[in-house]
């Protein structure tokens, strides 16, 4: 009996061992994998930045939101404001001073001219056969003066303003859109006319569009601005100012057209004084004969 007992139960011990081996087995598998799991968490978690790292450019978004409005004001220079407000100051002075040119212009009758309409200090002048102008015959200066006005060519091709102007004892003509309607010059310097002289440009003028024009007459220099750029300066010193030969009509001071309607309005005329009078400093005929003006296209 106890013989059989023994081999009966041989089996059982053996089962039961054969599945506790098993169990280790599977319960080391299972470590092994939760702690390879752990093991690459940990170097994921090492490789992946955080978000604040990862973020710089919201962090610099956050710092520059925080920083106060006025800190970001540049204040102005008192200096700089004070300058500004003597230069208007003085333009309203200067513009005060003007006195417009009316009630004292007569048809220049060149023979051919076209219809010409005078009201207050602005004029008409329709087509000639080539030429319609008219004249001052009122007071005049003849140095240390400005004239300004402003000019446009309704329709036509040629020059739509020849303003003629008292240099002295002599007279010269500002040509605007002249020889075939781009060339803009003084004529007669040291006896050569607008299209050979070293004032001579090109420029190109639209039809119906309103040009600023403004000229200086001072012991030193003749100037002359268009749309407020200043154009050219003409020393006086050691040259001869005429006119041609056609312009003498509109001697001493007048306004001319050559086959084209042409308007012209606000003619004005004021003294400088003496610091207007004296030649500029930061312009040089360098920087003033560019390519490009602003109010004309060359």
């Amino acid at each position: 009996m106890t013989t059989n007992k023994t081999v009966l139960n041989k089996p059982s011990l053996q089962r039961t061992s054969h599945f506790d081996r098993l169990w280790v087995k599977a319960a080391f598998g299972f470590a092994v994998v939760v702690g390879f799991g752990c093991v690459c968490n940990q170097q994921c978690s090492a490789q992946t930045p955080s978000a604040e790292t990862s973020s710089p450019t919201s962090q610099t978004e956050s710092d520059v939101a925080t920083v106060p409005v006025e800190q970001t004001v540049i204040e102005s220079d008192p200096q700089s404001k004070n300058a500004q407000h003597s230069t208007k100051q003085a333009l309203k002075k200067h513009a005060k001073n003007a006195t417009p040119l009316k009630d004292a212009w007569v048809v220049c009758q060149f023979g051919g001219d076209g219809e010409v309409e005078l009201k207050g200090n602005s004029v008409t002048m329709g087509s000639g056969d080539p030429l319609t102008g008219i004249r001052w015959e009122g007071a005049l200066i003849r140095e240390n003066y400005e004239i300004s006005l402003e000019a446009r060519r309704v329709e036509g091709y040629d020059f739509f303003c020849a303003l003629t102007f008292p240099v002295g004892k002599d007279s010269v003509s500002l040509v605007l859109g002249g020889w075939g309607g781009g060339v803009v010059g003084i004529s007669n310097i040291d006896g050569s006319d607008a299209a050979e002289n070293p004032s001579t440009q090109y420029i190109s003028f639209d039809n119906g569009k309103w040009y600023k024009i403004r000229t200086h007459v001072t012991e030193q220099a003749i100037s002359y601005w268009i749309d407020g750029k200043l154009m050219f300066e003409q020393p006086r010193e050691g040259h001869e100012f005429g006119i041609r030969s056609e312009m003498y009509l509109c001697e001493p001071l007048g306004l001319a057209a050559y086959m084209c309607d042409s308007e012209i309005r606000n003619i004005q005329i004021r003294k400088l004084d003496e610091k207007m009078a004296k030649p500029p400093v930061s312009e040089t005929n360098s920087e003033i004969n560019g390519p490009e003006k602003d109010g004309a296209t060359q």
